[in-house]
C-alpha cells in the first residue's frame, strides 16, 4: 500500500477528537495561527462536545476566523454535513465579524456543481479535504503522521523549524531553543549580511558555544524574508537518500541547516544539492560544526564548492549571566558569578548549571565543569542501577557495536563485570527510548550524546571504578588502540584532578609490564602512552638498540629526495614523540645513538627528525625554546662523536630551523581524514635565537671541507618566503634582516671569494634578501668581484637585471647576453676557461640548458685557433652538452670529418655517447659501406648507448645501405627479446620517423622489412615510453594494412601486468570504416585466449572502457557481435558482464534486446542491470544499492507478458536481496561511519 494511502486510511480510522486535534496542529503549522481556541473537543480526552464552531482564530484585526471539522462514515451524507456545518456557522455568529469559514472534511469525492455551492455560501471559505491533508502530511508535517497516525514518512532527519525545536527540547542534554537570542547582535547581522552573499557556510566552533541557536535564527529570519523553504537537517546515523528526494523535488527557494555536519552520514548527498541545474530550484546551505571537526568537513565541502567559513567565539560572562537570569529567573548573583566563570562562555555547560542548581536548591557550591556534570546528570542516573550505567559507560567507550556480533568488545567489558549480552541488549533499548543510544533496526547501537559520553566514562573508570581501568585498556586497547588513546587523553582534559593523573599512571604501567611481552603490540603502546610511562619505555627503546645489528651506509653523500616519502620506523616514532617531554634529552640522545647504529634507511631518519622534532604548531608557544634545545642537543652530541651522521642531523635540523613556513599533515581518530596544515614562523626573540643558532651551525659545517659540500646544500634551501606568517611585513622583513647580520657575522671569516661556491652562497643570500626588500651589507655583493662567478651567472642568466623582468628567450635578450659572453670569454686564456667550465660542475645546476645552449653557440662562433680547445674542454667539462650536434657540425666544416673523428675518437667514447653518435650522424656517404654498418651493428649488440641513433641518422644510412634500417630494426628487438639492457632505443626512434614523414606515413612503413617487424618494434616502444604515439597515428597506419597489431596489443596487455594504458590504442578503430569487423576481431580475439575468467574479463572491461568514448558505436557494436553468438552462452556471459560500463539506457536497451531474442532466464541473469556503479563513489553505498534496486524495478515494468513472468520473478527476488543488503549496509555504517 502507498503512504498516502495508509496516511487516507489512517484518518479515515480517528475518532472525532483526535480528528479536531490533528487539525488544530496542522493549521497551526501550515497558517502559522498561534491562538486557536476549541470548543469542540473535551481537554485531556480524544471526545468532542458540541459547539459551534468547534474552533476559532481571533485575528489581528478584531475578526474571527471559524473552524469547523467533520468525520463522516457515509458518504452521501459528507456534502449535507459540510454544507450544513457553515451553515450553522454564518447563523450564530454575526458576518461582520467573521473573515474565513474553514472546513476540514473526510471527503473526497465532492462534484464540481457541490464545489461551487460550498464557495458561494460566504466569501472567503476554505475547504481542506482528506486529499489534500493526506498529502500536506506526507510532504510537509511528517512529525503529524508518526504523531496521530503513528506511520513513519521518512527518517526524521529533516525537519519544519517548529519539529526541530520540539525535537531539541525533548533532550534533556540540549541546550533549549526556545529562548530569546542574546548577546549575539553583531554575528546575527554578520551571519545575514553573510548569507545575502554565499550559497554556502560552516559555522563553527567549540561544542556548548551557541552555533546551532545563532545559525537556526539567522537562518529563520532569512527565510522569513526572503520567503525560502527552511528546513533542518539533523543526523540520526541513517541514510537521507529518500528523504532529500521528497522533500527538495519542487522548485523552489531552499535554505538548509545542517546541524553537527560531521555527524552527518550522508553530508555528500545534501551537498550534491547544489549541482542542480533547475534555474527556478535555489539552495543555500548553512552548516554547523564543531571546531575539532572542522577541518574533516570542510574538506569534504570543498569536493562541491568553496564554504565560507564563520568562526563563532565563546560568549561574553556577563551575557552568560544574563542568559541564565532571564531564561532559568535564577537571580543569586553569587552562583550567576561562579557559573560564568565555570562554563567559559559555553552556553550548554551554563544551562545544565542552572538546571541542576535550581534542581539541588543551592547556588554557589559547584567549583568545576566535572561537579557541574555530575550534579546535572545524576538526576538521570538516580534511576538507574549500577549494571545499567556500566553498560552506558562501556557503550560509550566502544562508540558503537553491532548486536549481534557476540566477539564485540562490548559484551566482552559487559562480561568482565558480570553482565550478560542480553542485558547490554535490553539496556541499549532502553537507553535509546532516553535518546542516550540511537538503535538501528535491532541491528546496531550508537552512543549518541557526546556530553553523557565523556561524563559517565569518567563516572564508572575513575571515579566509581566499578571496572578497572587496567582491565580496560588491557582489553580493548589490542583491538582499538586510538580509541583507547582517544577517550582516555579526552576524559583527563575534561575532568582533570592529580588523583585521576596518578590513577591512569599506575593503570598504564600495570598494563605496560603485561603488554611489554609482544613486541609490536609493546611499540603502539609506547607511542601511546610513552608521555605516562616516559622512564618504562626509555629503558625498553635502549635495549632494543642495543639488540640492532649496525647497517651503515654513507649518509653524507645521500642524495636525499624532496618529497619527504619514508618507512615506518617505529623507534624513531616513539623517541621523537618525546618533543614536549621533560626527557627530551634522553630521546634526543637514544636518537642519535639509534642512527648512527642503523642509518639504512636515510629518508625515514630525516623524515622523523624534521617532522618529529622539527617545528610544529605549538612551537611559538614556547617560543621556540624547545627546537633551541635539540639543535644545542645535537651540536653537543657531533663534538662528542665527531659522527658523520652526527653532522648530518645537525645541519637538516638546522637548515630546517631556518624555513619560514611549514606544512604538516593531520589524521582525524573520528573521520580518519587526513588534512595537510599550513602555519608560518611568528616573530619573537625566540625565533630570532632558534635562527642565529642554526646561522652558526651550518656556517661550522660549511667550514669543514669534509662537510662543506652538504652543507652548501643546506646553506641554499634558505628561502625566507611561504605560506602567509603570522606578522607583518616589517616583523618579516625584521626576521630576515637578523639573519642577514647573522650569516656575515658567521660567514666573513670563512668565505674566500675566489671559491666558486663561496660566491654561489653570498649570491644565494643576497638574491633572496632583494626579493625581501631588505637592505644588506656590501658583504653580499662580494661575489660581484670574482669575474669567474660572473660569467657563469651570465651563462645561465634568465632575466634581465636592468628591467627586473622576465624575458626569457626571447631574441634581443640571447643576442645581448651572447655579444657580452663572446667578448670576454674571447680575450680569456685558456686555464682561464679550463677554470671557468670546471666551476661549472661545483655549481649543480638544477637546469644546464641556457649554460649548455651559449656556451656551444660561443665555441661554434670562436676562431680556429681556439676551436680546439675549447672543444676539448667541452667535452672534458661538459660531456653531456645537448648541444653536441652543433659542436660537430662546427669541427667538420672547420677539420673535415676524419680529423674530427680521430679528435672525438681520442676520447673514451663510452663516456661521451651523445658526441659519438652526432660523429655518425654527420659521416659523408662515401664512407657508409657494409663494414660501417656492420661495425653499426655490432656495436649496438655490445653497447645499445652509445649506438642508440636517432631516426635521421639511420635514414642517411639507409639511403645509401637500402636494408640498414631492417637490420637496425632486428638488432634491436633481438636486444628486447633476449632481454639485455636498453635504454630507450625505439620510442624516440619511431616518433621522429612519424614526424619526419608526416605527410606520406605510407613510406615510413615501407622502410621496415615486414609487418612482423614493424608491429614488434610498434609494442617495444609502447612498453618503453607510456605516452608513445600519444595520437595514434602510427598505429591506425599499421592497422589499415594488418590487424594482427590488435593480436600483439592484448598479448602485451595479458602478458605484462594487465596495464591499461597497454589498450589504449584501440579507441582509433572507431575511425576506420570496417570498425564492426574490427569490434568483432577484437571480442574473438580475447574470448579464444588461452588464460583464465580473470585475465579475459578483465581486458574485455577494458577495452570497452576504451571503446566508451564513442557510445553509440559501441552499443551498436556489442548488439551485433551478440546477434551473432546468441545460442553461446560463455561467450555471451562475458559480453553482457563487459557491457555494464554502458549508461543506464543502453544497458536496458541491451537487456531488452536480448530478451527479445532469447528469452532463457539463464541468459537474462547475465544482463547488466543492477549492478554497481563502475566508476566508484563516495561517502554512504546506501544510494548506490537503492539505484539498483530502481533498475530491477523499473525492468520489472519494462518486461510484460507470460514470456517474461520469470525474469520478473527472478527481479523481485534480487531486489529483496539487495534490501536486505541495505539494513546490513546501513548498519555497519552506523556502526563504523563509513
Amino acid at each position: 500500500m502507498s503512504k498516502i494511502n495508509q496516511i487516507e486510511n489512517a484518518i479515515l480510522q480517528l475518532e472525532g477528537g483526535k480528528f479536531q486535534k490533528l487539525v488544530n496542529q496542522y493549521l497551526y503549522l501550515k497558517y502559522k495561527f498561534t491562538n486557536i481556541q476549541s470548543l469542540g473537543s473535551q481537554q485531556g480526552t480524544n471526545k468532542t462536545t458540541k459547539g459551534v464552531p468547534d474552533s476559532y482564530v481571533r485575528t489581528p484585526n478584531g475578526k474571527y476566523i471559524a473552524i469547523m471539522y467533520g468525520t463522516y462514515s457515509n458518504e452521501t451524507a459528507k456534502f449535507n454535513k459540510v454544507k450544513s456545518d457553515i451553515l450553522s456557522c454564518l447563523e450564530r455568529i454575526d458576518n461582520k465579524d467573521l473573515s474565513e469559514i474553514i472546513c476540514c472534511h473526510t471527503s473526497s469525492n465532492f462534484t464540481i456543481e457541490q464545489d461551487k455551492e460550498i464557495y458561494s455560501l460566504f466569501k472567503t471559505i476554505t475547504l481542506i479535504g482528506i486529499n489534500t491533508l493526506a498529502n500536506d502530511l506526507l510532504y510537509n508535517y511528517p512529525r503529524l503522521a508518526k504523531e496521530y497516525l503513528s506511520i513513519e514518512i521518512d527518517t526524521e532527519q529533516i525537519l519544519t523549524p517548529e519539529d526541530f525545536i520540539i525535537d531539541n527540547n525533548k533532550s534533556v542534554f540540549r541546550t533549549p531553543l526556545d529562548v530569546d537570542l542574546v548577546g549575539r547582535e553583531d554575528e546575527f547581522n554578520d551571519l545575514i549580511q553573510t548569507l545575502q552573499n554565499n550559497d554556502v557556510i560552516v559555522v563553527e566552533g567549540p561544542s556548548g558555544v551557541g552555533k546551532t541557536k545563532l545559525a537556526y535564527e539567522c537562518c529563520k529570519y532569512y527565510c522569513d524574508k526572503h520567503k525560502c523553504k527552511f528546513y533542518i537537517i539533523k543526523n540520526r546515523n541513517l541514510s537521507i537518500y529518500d528523504d532529500l528526494r521528497a522533500y527538495f523535488s519542487d522548485n523552489d527557494k531552499y535554505l538548509i541547516l545542517v546541524d553537527d555536519a560531521n555527524k552527518l552520514t550522508d553530508l555528500e548527498l545534501v551537498l550534491e544539492l547544489l549541482k542542480d541545474t533547475d534555474e527556478d530550484k535555489v539552495f543555500k546551505i548553512m552548516l554547523t560544526v564543531r571546531d575539532y571537526a572542522k577541518k574533516d568537513t570542510i574538506s569534504k565541502i570543498k569536493d562541491f564548492v568553496i564554504p565560507y567559513e564563520y568562526k563563532l567565539k565563546p560568549i561574553d560572562k556577563d551575557i552568560i549571566t544574563k542568559i541564565i537570569a532571564d531564561n532559568l529567573g535564577i537571580k543569586n548573583q553569587v552562583f550567576l558569578k561562579q557559573i560564568s566563570k565555570i562554563s567559559k562562555g559555553n552556553v550548554r555547560l551554563a544551562f545544565m548549571a542552572g538546571i541542576s542548581a535550581k534542581q539541588e536548591g543551592y547556588y554557589a557550591n559547584i567549583q568545576n565543569s566535572a561537579e557541574i556534570f555530575s550534579s546535572y546528570f545524576k538526576y538521570i542516573f538516580k534511576d538507574l542501577n549500577d549494571s545499567e550505567l556500566i553498560v552506558m559507560a562501556i557503550t560509550a567507550f566502544i562508540e558503537s557495536f553491532e548486536i549481534q556480533n557476540n566477539e564485540s568488545l562490548v559484551y566482552k567489558l559487559a562480561n568482565v563485570a558480570e553482565i550478560t549480552n542480553d542485558f547490554v541488549i535490553e539496556t541499549c533499548k532502553k537507553f535509546h527510548n532516553f535518546e542516550v543510544v540511537d538503535v538501528y533496526e535491532n541491528l546496531a547501537v550508537k552512543f549518541s550524546d557526546q556530553n553523557l559520553c565523556d561524563y559517565v566514562i569518567y563516572y564508572i573508570f575513575f571515579e566509581s571504578k566499578d571496572i578497572k581501568l587496567e582491565k580496560l585498556i588491557s582489553l580493548v586497547f589490542p583491538y582499538a588502540p586510538e580509541k583507547v588513546t582517544y577517550h582516555l587523553s579526552t576524559t583527563l582534559q575534561l575532568f582533570y584532578s592529580d588523583d585521576m593523573l596518578d590513577y591512569l599512571k599506575t593503570s598504564v604501567k600495570h598494563v605496560w609490564s603485561e603488554i611489554i611481552l609482544n613486541k609490536d603490540l609493546a611499540y603502539k603502546y609506547a607511542e601511546c602512552f610513552h608521555n605516562l610511562i616516559e622512564d618504562e619505555v626509555l629503558l625498553f627503546i635502549k635495549a632494543e638498540i642495543s639488540n640492532i645489528q649496525i647497517n651503515k651506509i654513507d649518509i653524507l653523500h645521500y642524495q636525499f629526495s624532496k618529497n619527504n616519502s619514508s618507512q615506518d620506523d617505529n623507534i624513531l616514532k616513539i623517541l621523537t614523540g618525546y618533543k614536549y617531554s621533560s626527557n627530551l634529552d634522553s630521546s634526543v640522545e637514544l636518537f642519535v645513538q639509534y642512527v648512527n647504529k642503523n642509518s639504512s634507511n636515510p629518508e625515514s631518519i630525516k623524515v622523523y627528525l624534521i617532522n618529529g622534532y622539527g617545528i610544529d604548531k605549538k612551537s611559538h608557544e614556547f617560543d621556540y625554546t624547545v627546537e633551541y634545545n635539540i639543535l644545542n642537543l645535537l651540536n653537543k652530541k657531533f663534538k662528542e662523536t665527531q659522527s658523520d651522521i652526527t653532522a648530518v642531523l645537525c645541519m637538516l635540523y638546522a637548515s630546517n630551523c631556518l624555513k619560514y613556513a611549514f606544512e604538516t599533515t593531520e589524521v582525524s581518530y573520528k573521520s580518519h581524514m587526513f588534512n595537510l596544515i599550513s602555519f608560518p614562523i611568528v616573530n619573537g626573540e625566540g625565533i630570532k635565537k632558534l635562527h642565529e643558532l642554526a646561522i652558526r651551525t651550518l656556517c661550522y659545517f660549511y667550514s669543514k671541507n669534509s662537510y662543506k659540500k652538504f652543507a652548501y646544500k643546506e646553506l641554499l634551501n634558505y628561502k625566507p618566503q611561504g605560506i602567509g606568517t603570522i606578522c607583518t611585513i616589517e616583523e618579516l622583513s625584521t626576521i630576515i634582516k637578523n639573519d642577514s647580520q647573522q650569516l656575515e657575522l658567521n660567514l666573513k671569516n670563512i668565505i674566500n671569494i675566489s671559491d666558486i661556491m663561496d660566491c654561489n652562497v653570498i649570491y644565494h643570500f643576497n638574491k633572496w634578501f632583494k626579493i625581501n626588500k631588505v637592505n644588506v651589507s656590501p658583504f653580499f655583493l662580494l661575489w660581484e668581484t670574482n669575474k669567474q662567478f660572473k660569467l657563469i651567472r651570465k651563462l645561465q642568466k634568465t632575466y634581465d637585471s636592468d628591467k627586473d623582468s622576465l624575458i626569457e628567450g626571447t631574441e634581443e635578450f640571447d643576442h645581448k647576453i651572447l655579444i657580452e659572453l663572446k667578448q670576454e670569454i674571447y680575450s680569456m686564456k685558456i686555464s682561464e676557461i679550463k677554470e671557468l667550465l670546471s666551476n661549472t660542475t661545483k655549481l649543480e645546476f638544477d637546469n644546464k640548458w641556457y649554460l649548455y645552449k651559449r656556451w656551444s653557440q660561443i665555441v661554434c662562433d670562436c676562431d680556429e685557433e681556439k676551436l680546439y680547445s675549447y672543444v676539448d674542454l667541452t667535452i672534458k667539462y661538459t660531456s653531456d652538452n645537448y648541444f653536441a650536434h652543433d659542436i660537430i657540425e662546427r669541427m667538420i666544416i672547420t677539420y673535415g670529418y676524419d680529423k674530427t673523428s680521430s679528435i672525438i675518437n681520442s676520447y673514451n667514447i663510452e663516456k661521451i655517447a651523445n658526441w659519438y653518435r652526432e660523429l655518425i650522424f654527420f659521416i659523408p656517404e662515401n664512407k657508409i659501406d657494409l663494414d660501417f654498418c656492420n661495425q653499426v651493428l655490432t656495436g649496438l649488440s655490445k653497447n645499445n648507448i652509445l649506438y642508440r641513433l636517432s631516426f635521421e641518422t639511420v635514414s642517411r644510412i639507409n639511403r645509401k645501405q637500402p636494408f640498414f634500417m631492417q637490420e637496425y630494426i632486428d638488432e634491436i628487438i633481438n636486444i628486447y627479446d633476449s632481454k639485455k639492457e636498453s635504454h630507450q632505443l625505439v620510442s624516440g626512434f619511431l616518433n621522429h620517423g612519424c614526424i619526419f614523414n608526416e605527410g606520406n606515413i605510407n613510406e615510413f612503413l615501407s622502410l621496415f622489412k615486414s609487418d612482423n617487424q614493424l608491429i614488434k618494434i610498434y609494442i617495444y616502444a609502447s612498453k618503453e615510453e607510456r605516452y608513445f604515439d600519444y595520437k595514434n597515428v602510427l598505429f591506425f597506419a599499421i592497422l589499415k594494412n594488418n590487424k594482427s597489431i590488435i593480436n600483439a596489443i592484448i598479448d602485451q596487455y595479458c602478458n605484462n601486468g594487465l596495464d591499461r594504458d597497454t589498450l589504449k590504442h584501440l579507441k582509433v578503430i572507431w575511425n576506420c570504416e570496417n570498425h564492426l569487423c574490427l569490434f568483432k576481431y577484437i571480442t574473438n580475439y580475447i574470448l579464444q585466449l588461452d588464460a583464465n575468467d580473470f585475465i579475459k574479463d578483465n581486458c574485455l572491461n577494458n577495452v570497452f572502457e576504451i571503446l566508451y568514448s564513442n557510445q553509440e558505436k559501441l552499443m551498436e557494436s556489442i548488439i551485433s557481435v551478440i546477434n551473432d553468438n546468441i545460442n553461446n552462452i560463455n561467450f555471451i556471459n562475458h559480453i553482457l558482464k563487459a557491457s555494464d560500463i554502458l549508461s543506464k539506457e543502453h544497458r536496458y536497451e541491451l537487456t531488452l534486446y536480448v530478451c527479445k531474442i532469447n528469452k532463457s532466464i539463464d541468459i537474462f541473469k547475465l544482463c547488466p542491470i543492477g549492478q554497481c556503479p563502475k566508476q566508484g563513489w563516495s561517502g554512504s553505498t546506501v544510494p548506490v544499492l537503492e539505484n539498483r534496486i530502481k533498475e530491477y524495478e523499473e525492468m520489472i515494468s519494462k518486461l510484460e507478458g507470460i514470456d517474461y513472468i520469470e525474469h520478473r520473478i527472478y527481479c523481485e527476488k534480487c531486489i529483496d536481496y539487495i534490501r536486505e543488503e541495505i539494513k546490513s549496509t546501513i548498519s555497519k555504517e552506523f556502526v563504523y561511519d563509513y
